[in-house]
């Protein structure tokens, strides 16, 4: 199914917003189906990567001057959460739409886990994908660097600090800790996020639904206690922190190649030949006096 023309097709996009529908590389459902552990209650998390348009890649064709006018751009569109949540064939769907632009520089640059993680998701879950879409996943391993490695260690650690709190921000949290120990949930985030780790740093590569069977006994609160997964974790953290020390992964993003690849894709969807871009002429007050005063000039002739 194509989520995106759904919610264009729902009023969910304004009129401004109607050209995302048509510039959709790649959209690719994420969330818990894209780890292997959803159930019957799992929301749909849509994630999609949009390609600009052109007047937002090329402002001066279209008389913007950069740093002089507001310059029309697309960053990202979220319609997420409770109040955003939308039911679509019986089932509860979230969804973000990010630029391509963007996406490489989160993704790419900064090594953004939740956005590098839908190059990697089954096909199968691909649902919409087009020629240069299906390229950019072809040329997924370019977005991994030790920059990718620390921004999923700190996300891993960052999800266990807020599990040692115990503080959790709803009321569903609040009984999941109260019942486990501990919460659960972030738990199972944490533990595939130190596998994709391990995988980063071995293969190269990362399988998102790799350890699903693990994730799936934490989620149903059979893995253990507190006690055993913050000693656990402990161990698996250290383990790929010394992995690290001897892996062959590039050490900084390979920007180069990520230019390279993003001029690509933009060239492929926007070629330079067959682009009609607006030509207008910008005439001064001068011109328009010049020209007004010659047609009087000949309209006298006329007349004589």
């Amino acid at each position: 199914m194509n989520y995106t023309q759904w919610y264009a097709q729902n009023g969910k996009f304004s009129k401004h917003e109607q050209w995302i529908k048509d510039n959709v590389i790649l959209e690719v459902i994420m969330g818990s189906h894209a780890y292997g552990c959803q159930n019957k209650d799992s929301d749909y998390d849509i994630l999609s990567i949009v390609l600009p348009r052109h007047e937002h890649l090329y402002p001066q064709d279209y008389g913007f001057i950069l740093d002089f006018d507001n310059i029309p751009s697309f960053k990202r569109k979220e319609l997420k959460g409770k109040n955003k949540k939308v039911i679509i064939k019986d089932k509860p769907v979230e969804a973000e739409w990010i630029s391509l632009i963007e996406f490489f520089i989160q993704a790419g640059l900064k090594g953004s886990p939740n956005l590098i993680e839908c190059l990697f998701a089954k096909r199968s879950l691909v649902t919409v994908g087009t020629k240069m879409g299906w390229y950019l996943r072809d040329n997924r391993k370019k977005f991994l660097s030790m920059k990718t490695f620390h921004s999923f260690k700190g996300y891993a650690n960052g999800q266990m600090h807020r599990i040692r709190q115990r503080n959790p921000e709803t009321e569903d949290r609040r009984l999941i800790i109260e019942k486990y120990g501990y919460d659960i949930k972030m738990a199972y985030h944490t533990l595939r996020l130190l596998d994709q780790l391990d995988q980063i740093l071995t293969i190269g590569d990362i399988d998102l639904m790799r350890n699903k069977e693990e994730c799936k006994l934490m989620r149903k609160g059979e893995w253990g206690d507190f006690d055993r997964f913050d000693k656990e974790f402990q161990r698996r953290i250290d383990y790929v922190t010394d992995l690290s020390r001897k892996c062959n992964l590039s050490p900084q993003p390979q920007e180069g190649a990520l230019k390279a690849l993003l001029l690509e894709i933009i060239d492929e969807h926007y070629p330079k030949d067959s682009i009609s871009r607006n030509q207008e002429e910008f005439i001064s007050t001068k011109d328009i006096e010049i020209k007004f005063n010659s047609i009087i000039e000949e309209i006298r002739k006329i007349k004589n």
